[in-house]
C-alpha cells in the first residue's frame, strides 16, 4: 500500500524453480525460474532496492525504502512467513 510500511519476502525452491513473492504475507506473485536465469529471465544477480525492481513483481516504482533485509536457507513456509508479516 501507498505510504504504508509492508513486509515483503520472496522464496526460491531450487529444485522446482519456483519463485514466490508475499507482500504482508499473502503471496502476490510466482513464477518458474530455469537454472541459471535471474529472476527477470536473464542470467543477472539478484539485486535489492529500485535497481532491482525491473521484473514482473515491480509494483512499488521509485517509491522504494528498505527499513531491513534478511536472508537466510531455511525454508519458510507460507504459514511462517504470514507470521512474521505481522511482527511489529
Amino acid at each position: 500500500p501507498l505510504n504504508a510500511w509492508s513486509h515483503v519476502a520472496m522464496t526460491y525452491d531450487q529444485f522446482t524453480g519456483a519463485l514466490q513473492l508475499y507482500v504482508n504475507g499473502a503471496r502476490v506473485a510466482n513464477r518458474i525460474i530455469a537454472p541459471g536465469q535471474g529472476v527477470d529471465g536473464s542470467s543477472a544477480s539478484l539485486m535489492i532496492g529500485p535497481g532491482g525492481l525491473n521484473t514482473s513483481f515491480s509494483q512499488a516504482g521509485d517509491l522504494l525504502l528498505i527499513d531491513e533485509v534478511k536472508v537466510s536457507d531455511i525454508a519458510r513456509s507460507s504459514m511462517a512467513l504470514a507470521k512474521s508479516a505481522m511482527l511489529p
